[in-house]
């Protein structure tokens, strides 16, 4: 590997971890700021104290204060050029991390709208009990490769074993307050922008995962689920369901 070719791979590896690097240096910028301000103060108040028993002290409160900013204000050069350098950062940081969410959700709607029209697509093709088919199909192959003995499966009230397919987890509820659920949701979609896959969690029962705050669905399109009925591999029923979409729905504080 030659020189360039390294270069570019550190240069790589740096524009892909900059949020990370930028927000450490914020994290760095802090606390040198507190510090250089503290030992500034400190330096300014000992010349002050050095220069008004020499000269004597400003009666007049304004005349003073602008004597005691002319003997001392350059030693906060160095802790105001650290904030500057510390508030760049945090921008920074975040434009860069707003701009790769806005790809990825850019990303998402291409994805959601291809495969929206490749099913439309199977449903004229084979007819629509054919493509119910083909779905439950797959939702029991995807049911036999997890198992209730497996995964955590979360009693709540209800009495069907129900397994939802985006998480891979077991569940009991019923089909009936699942539907309340959604009812729930799109309720709160009519009156905000966003509902996250943390509120559905808490609606029906299951814990949230680490990425379910930022994931969810917006107002711009209702929550639905797809429901099939499979059986575990220890032959238990089970009502497996999965959503129509699922969505980043994060908003950055700056574009």
């Amino acid at each position: 590997m030659n020189l360039s070719q390294v270069a570019s791979k550190v240069g790589h590896k740096l524009s892909a971890n900059s949020p990370t690097i930028l927000a450490g240096i914020a994290i760095t910028g802090v606390v040198t700021t507190a510090y250089l301000a503290a030992r500034a103060a400190v330096e300014g108040a000992e010349i002050i104290r050095e220069d008004e028993s020499r000269a004597g002290t400003a009666q007049d409160n304004k005349e003073k204060l602008k004597e005691r900013a002319k003997l001392t204000w350059k030693l906060y050069i160095p802790a105001g050029v650290s904030a500057g350098v510390t508030i760049g950062c945090i921008v920074g940081s975040t434009r860069i991390s707003n701009r790769r969410l806005a790809a990825a959700q850019a990303a998402f709607a291409l994805t959601e709208r291809a495969w929206s029209e490749y099913r439309e697509k199977v449903i004229e093709e084979v007819g629509k009990q054919k493509e119910q088919k083909i779905r439950d199909e797959l939702a029991q192959e995807h049911v036999n490769r997890i198992s209730p003995a497996s995964s955590s499966v979360v009693v709540a009230s209800g009495d069907v074993l129900c397994c939802e397919l985006y998480t891979d987890r077991f569940f009991t509820c019923s089909a009936e307050e699942l539907r309340r659920a959604v009812n729930e949701v799109n309720y709160r979609l009519n009156q905000h922008d966003t509902v996250s896959l943390d509120d559905w969690y808490n609606l029906i029962g299951l814990n949230q995962t680490q990425h379910s705050g930022d994931l969810g669905w917006s107002s711009d399109k209702l929550m639905d689920l797809v429901f099939t009925t499979v059986l575990t591999p220890d032959e238990k029923p089970c009502l497996a369901f999965e959503y129509n979409y699922v969505k980043p729905i994060y908003e950055g504080l700056w574009g």
